[in-house]
C-alpha cells in the first residue's frame, strides 16, 4: 500500500459519516459554544496593530481599523506570551492551543492536548460533533500539525481544508436513507480493519521517520474510528438543513475564509457543535491582494514597502474577523439573544512578528452567556502573563472543572465576571 493510496483512503473516511452522539440535551437557554481561531505570520510591528494605549477607550490602529464598531466588545492583550517562547517562529501554531514545549512536553498536566480537545470532552457530549477541526491547505508557516487541535496523546487532530466538503459533511447525505448509512458505516468498518493490518505489516519493513509518519496516520484512524462510533449512535437522526447554499468549489482568499466562518456560524446555530477550531490560512489571501508572500512581508526588516504590505495584510485579516463577529451578532437564538451573547471568541497569532514568538496578538471576544468580559486593551503583569493561563481562563467560563491547563500560574481576572 503507497502513501498516496492510504491520504485517499484516509480522505474518504473523513468525508462520508457526521461525527454524532447520542441524542439531543433539552434546554430552557441556549449553550455556550467556544470558538478559536488561530492565523500564521503575526502582525505587523510598532503601533500598527497593538493600540498605544490601554483601557477601553485605546485607540483604533491601521491594522485593527475595520474592527472599529466593535470595539466596545474586544479585548486585546499587550503582554502574554507562552512559557516556551523557543520555538522557531515558523512553527508557532504548533502549540497555539497546547502552550505545550514542542521539543520536549514535560511538566504541565495538560501539555499535550489543545485546550478546544479538553473542552470537546464537556461541552461535546450531546452535540452530533464533538469538536470541527478547520484547517489551511498547507503549512503556511503555521508549523507541525494538520489543524489548530491536538488530542491527549498529543497527536494532530485532523481538519477540514474544502469548504466544499465541510458543507456536504454538515449538511449532506439528505438522500440517503437510514439502512444505506447502516451499510456505509458497516462498510467503513470492513475497509478499515483491513487497511490497519495492511497498514501494520507495511509498518515491520520501513525507517524510522517513515514509521513516525504511520503513527500520525493511525491517529487520524483513530479520530475516524471515533467518528463512526458517533455515527452509529445518532444514525435514526436526521441532518439539519442548512440555512446556506453549498459553497462554490475552488474559492480562494477572503471567499474562502468567509465561506468557512459561515459554515462555522452555521454549525453552532444548528448545534451541531459547539466547540470549533481554525487554522486560518493566509497565502491565497496575500496573493488576491498582489502582495509579496508572507514570509518577506512578516521579516520586513524596517523597509517602508513591506511594512505598507503587512499592514494591508493586516487590515485584509481584521476585516473578515469583523464580519465573523457581525455573523455572530446577526443570528438570534430562541431566547432572543444573539450567538453571540452566548459564544466565546479567541482570535490571535502564535507570533508577535519577525521572530518574536512572545508578546502575541490575541483577541478575545463573544458574552460568553455572561461569563466573558470586554476590557479593552489590557496591559497584563508580568509573574500572570501565560498564554495557558487564558486558556484556562476561558476553559473555566465555559464550565470546565480544572485548577490548571499546561503550565497556568493563574486566571486573568480583566475578563472575567
Amino acid at each position: 500500500m503507497n502513501r498516496r493510496d492510504f491520504l485517499q483512503g484516509s480522505g474518504a473516511f473523513l468525508a462520508l459519516p457526521t461525527l454524532e452522539t447520542f441524542a439531543r440535551e433539552k434546554r430552557s437557554t441556549p449553550p455556550l459554544r467556544l470558538m478559536f481561531i488561530g492565523f500564521p505570520w503575526g502582525v505587523t510591528g510598532k503601533n500598527n496593530w497593538f493600540p498605544s494605549s490601554t483601557g477601553k477607550n485605546f485607540d483604533i490602529t491601521k491594522g485593527l481599523k475595520p474592527l472599529a464598531k466593535h470595539k466596545n466588545d474586544l479585548t486585546i492583550f499587550k503582554n502574554i506570551s507562552p512559557l516556551h517562547n523557543a520555538h522557531h517562529p515558523h512553527n508557532t501554531l504548533a502549540y497555539y492551543l497546547t502552550c505545550m514545549n514542542f521539543r520536549k512536553s514535560n511538566g504541565g498536566i495538560y501539555d499535550l492536548i489543545s485546550c478546544d480537545q479538553l473542552a470537546a470532552e464537556k461541552l461535546g457530549v450531546n452535540t452530533r460533533y464533538s469538536s470541527l477541526q478547520l484547517s489551511s491547505l498547507g503549512n503556511e508557516g503555521a508549523g507541525a500539525g494538520l489543524s489548530l487541535a491536538w488530542d491527549k496523546l498529543g497527536k494532530p487532530v485532523p481538519g477540514y481544508t474544502d469548504p466544499v466538503a465541510l458543507f456536504n459533511e454538515l449538511f449532506g447525505d439528505g438522500k440517503v436513507t437510514v439502512e444505506q448509512r447502516r451499510e456505509m458505516i458497516k462498510k467503513e468498518r470492513s475497509i478499515m480493519d483491513a487497511f490497519r493490518y495492511q497498514s501494520r505489516i507495511l509498518e515491520r519493513n520501513v525507517s524510522k521517520s517513515d514509521k513516525d509518519k504511520l503513527d500520525e496516520y493511525f491517529t487520524s484512524i483513530r479520530h475516524i474510528e471515533k467518528g463512526l462510533t458517533k455515527s452509529e449512535q445518532w444514525i435514526d437522526t436526521p441532518k439539519p438543513k442548512a440555512d446556506m447554499t453549498k459553497p462554490k468549489k475552488g474559492l480562494q482568499g477572503k471567499a474562502q475564509i468567509k465561506v468557512m466562518y459561515d459554515l462555522m456560524v452555521a454549525a453552532l446555530q444548528t448545534d451541531l457543535t459547539r466547540v470549533i477550531s481554525y487554522r486560518q490560512p493566509l497565502n491565497a489571501l496575500l496573493k488576491e491582494l498582489s502582495l509579496s508572500n508572507a514570509h518577506p512581508i512578516n521579516h520586513h526588516g524596517g523597509k517602508q514597502e513591506l511594512i505598507e504590505q503587512s499592514i494591508i495584510k493586516d487590515q485584509a485579516q481584521s476585516e473578515l474577523f469583523s464580519y465573523l463577529i457581525e455573523r455572530l451578532k446577526s443570528i438570534k437564538e430562541f431566547d432572543n439573544s444573539s450567538l453571540f451573547d452566548n459564544t466565546i471568541l479567541t482570535y490571535g497569532s502564535g507570533v508577535r512578528s519577525g521572530h518574536m514568538n512572545i508578546k502575541l496578538p490575541i483577541i478575545v471576544t463573544g458574552k460568553g452567556k455572561g461569563k466573558i468580559k470586554p476590557a479593552g486593551y489590557v496591559e497584563l503583569k508580568e509573574d500572570k502573563n501565560r498564554l495557558s493561563n487564558l486558556w484556562l481562563t476561558i476553559l473555566q467560563s465555559a464550565g470546565l472543572e480544572i485548577d490548571s491547563f499546561s503550565h497556568s500560574n493563574g486566571l486573568i481576572d480583566e475578563i472575567r465576571v
